[in-house]
């Protein structure tokens, strides 16, 4: 009997070790699902946190992002081996901006004091781009501002990036198409004529295309009678200057020497004509330091030749001056003229009688009528 009671007191206790050992087997085997499970947690979620309350370690699992674009409430972020991209980022060759949050920038935005546009999908802007105006992207996407040359065109943009149009000031008057590109050469603009040079610059001053015109310190043109540097110059609207030639204006003749100041005075053009202080011409008689000339209005001074003036005949000696007196012509016949230089006609004239004296100074004695023809003829 103790020998039973032995023996069953060992199957107890070894089914009691047994239970005791399925029961650690089964919490081994739980340990080991759970690891399991846990792995399999990890890998869904890749990142994972564990916190620690009282004795239990409770795993927290994280969001995971795979690489690629991901949006969050309408804005768009980009995810490279699962880190949130900021900054500058390359993406399948096309630029994209994203900010300290990692949202992708779109439309206009700053960085390194440039100024950048980006389409609605993030992409970078190059080149020339119509947005509430036109305006410029180099191609690394910063705006232009200040002279740019594209296509052979010139054009200047603002400090805020939009090109000008119409007139700006740029150490010097430019002008600027609707479109945006500089203009060169003539433009007329209102009321005024503008020469243009082929950097652009207004010219102001004298300036030469094919003629000479002159421009004023806004840079229109200007037509008519200019002063510069204290003489006189005639522009003429289609012509340009008058330069080494006559010009008719408002009735009257004027003479313009090479490099186009208007003359006055004696003037030799082909023959003597003679400049009023005005520069018109003289036409008629003209009396200068005491001597009388004649002035054809077409052949100028009459000069060593006799002249037909208002029925009466008029001799001119050598450099035009009015002959009167005993006068020796251009043929070498004498005649005498009296004291306004008309020529008598008649066959008798009353002249003074020379008698010679001493050392042959001429002394009038008396008044004699000489035959004409025998004084004409040299007797």
């Amino acid at each position: 009997m103790a020998s039973s009671e032995s023996a069953s007191s060992d199957d107890q206790q070894k089914s009691e070790s047994h239970n005791s050992d399925s029961s650690d087997s089964k919490k081994a085997d739980s340990s080991t699902d759970l690891s399991d499970s846990n792995k399999e947690k990890s890998q869904d979620n890749k990142v994972a946190a564990s916190v620690n309350l009282g004795q239990e370690e409770i795993v927290m699992p994280v969001a995971s992002h795979n690489d690629g674009w991901s949006s969050n409430n309408g804005k768009w972020n980009y995810y490279l081996n699962n880190n949130l991209q900021t900054g500058w980022q390359k993406i399948n060759d096309t630029w994209y901006y994203f900010d300290q949050n990692g949202q992708l920038a779109n439309q206009w935005f700053k960085d390194n004091n440039q100024y950048y546009y980006m389409t609605d999908w993030g992409m970078l802007h190059t080149g020339w781009s119509k947005l509430d105006n036109w305006y410029y992207f180099n191609w690394g996407g910063d705006m232009k501002t200040g002279w740019l040359n594209d296509s052979s065109n010139w054009y200047y943009l603002g400090n805020w990036g939009m090109y000008n149009s119409g007139w700006s000031w740029q150490n010097a008057w430019y002008y600027f198409q609707k479109w945006g590109g500089m203009a060169t050469g003539w433009l007329h603009d209102g009321n005024n004529v503008y020469y243009l040079t082929d950097y652009g610059a207004a010219t102001n001053g004298w300036a030469k295309d094919g003629n000479w015109y002159y421009f004023d310190p806004s840079g229109a043109m200007k037509t008519g009678w200019v002063n510069d540097n204290n003489s006189w110059y005639w522009v003429d609207y289609w012509n340009g200057m008058s330069n080494y030639q006559w010009s008719k204006i408002n009735g009257s003749y004027y003479y313009f020497n090479w490099g186009g100041a208007m003359a006055t005075g004696w003037n030799k053009v082909g023959n003597w004509y003679h400049m009023a202080q005005s520069g018109a011409m003289d036409s008629g008689w003209l009396q200068d330091n005491g001597n009388w000339y004649w002035l054809d209005y077409w052949a100028g001074m009459s000069n060593y030749q006799w002249s037909w003036i208002n029925g009466a005949y008029y001799y001119f000696n050598w450099g035009g001056a009015m002959a009167t007196g005993w006068t020796k012509d251009n043929s070498n016949a004498w005649y005498y003229l009296d004291s306004n230089g008309v020529w008598n006609p008649s066959p008798w004239i009353n002249v003074p009688f020379i008698d010679q004296v001493a050392w042959g100074l001429p002394r009038v004695v008396k008044v004699l009528r000489c035959w004409r023809h025998s004084m004409a003829k040299g007797y």
